[in-house]
């Protein structure tokens, strides 16, 4: 059975009303043309770097995540109008898709700079570093939904709200 959104470029224009009401309802944000969906997929690691402490055999699990980039995600996923998806995606104006990119590029190194501190020391050794880690991944993930929600890069906002957290223990 075909979905009720089932827009493609073949049979709409990007920039009629119809499409972005077809965005919306499949969880894409209009302006920008980005899924918060995508995010999952490093909310799953930070769910599990979550637990490593008290239960370290997820250490494996950690270690057996693989990036993926937008399309692949979409493509490997069970998102409903994925097709849609990664159509927003190629048509996201530069100027959102652009710092979208370099944050995801940022926080996939973060978490393989995770997974490179696990394969070196046990997680026990490591909980100093993954934690630090983990609050930055949060950050990153906070930035990438910033961006994807308002297409505002939010860098400076989250780094202040830090610091101000911070001035409170000191």
């Amino acid at each position: 059975m075909p979905s009720a959104l089932a827009v493609t470029p073949e049979n709409l224009d990007a920039s009629t009303e119809d499409y972005a009401r077809a965005l919306r309802a499949a969880n894409i944000n209009p302006h920008t043309g980005l899924a918060t969906d995508y995010l999952n997929h490093f909310n799953e690691v930070v769910m599990l770097l979550d637990l490593l402490p008290s239960v370290p055999e997820l250490r494996d699990e950690v270690l057996a995540w693989r990036p993926a980039d937008y399309k692949a995600h979409f493509q490997q996923t069970g998102f409903r109008e994925k097709e849609l998806a990664i159509e927003a995606y190629d048509l996201s104006p530069p100027c959102h898709r652009e710092p979208f990119d370099e944050t995801i590029s940022c926080l996939t190194d973060q978490i393989l700079d995770v997974q490179a501190v696990l394969l070196s020391r046990t997680p026990e050794e490591a909980a100093g570093h993954i934690t630090a880690a983990r609050d930055e991944i949060l950050s990153s993930i906070a930035r990438a939904s910033a961006i994807v929600n308002s297409g505002a890069v939010v860098q400076t906002e989250v780094e202040a709200t830090q610091d101000a957290i911070d001035s409170l223990f000191d």
